[in-house]
């Protein structure tokens, strides 16, 4: 977890967000696969209703693999059931990675702007406020 006094940021930066990113990621691939990849409508339901993932089960399967996708997607596995086959399907952990911290980026952005926006709006004001200060 990172130590910031920042709620937005933490929730957007704390515990594993790239799992919450490829979550994000990975559910939006499935619905975009092409007829052509045998990806059945019925798996792409199943994962849709019973995914789910817990970052303490993430860190501790972490522990054994050494590695985070997989550590992850074992994890849904686990409560998804034989559709978790087609979580990962056509996708390298690359991809995932990738796309979750792109994802993660857009919405420290988004938070970025907001902030620079009320910056803004106080540094004029203040440029006003002292525009007669001799220099």
């Amino acid at each position: 977890m990172i130590d910031t006094p920042y709620p937005k940021w933490r929730t957007l930066v704390g515990n594993r967000p790239s799992s919450r990113n490829g979550w994000t990621w990975k559910s939006r691939s499935a619905k975009s696969t092409p007829r052509w990849a045998r990806f059945p409508v019925d798996a792409l339901e199943q994962i849709k209703r019973r995914a789910k993932f817990s970052v303490a089960r993430i860190n501790e399967i972490e522990k054994t693999t050494d590695h985070d996708v997989i550590a992850f997607t074992t994890n849904l596995a686990e409560s998804i059931g034989e559709a978790a086959r087609f979580v990962h399907y056509g996708l390298t952990s690359s991809d995932v990675v990738d796309t979750a911290n792109a994802l993660l980026l857009r919405d420290a952005c988004d938070i970025l702007l907001k902030k620079i926006d009320v910056l803004l709006d106080v540094l004029k004001r203040r440029a006003f406020e002292f525009k007669d200060t001799p220099q």
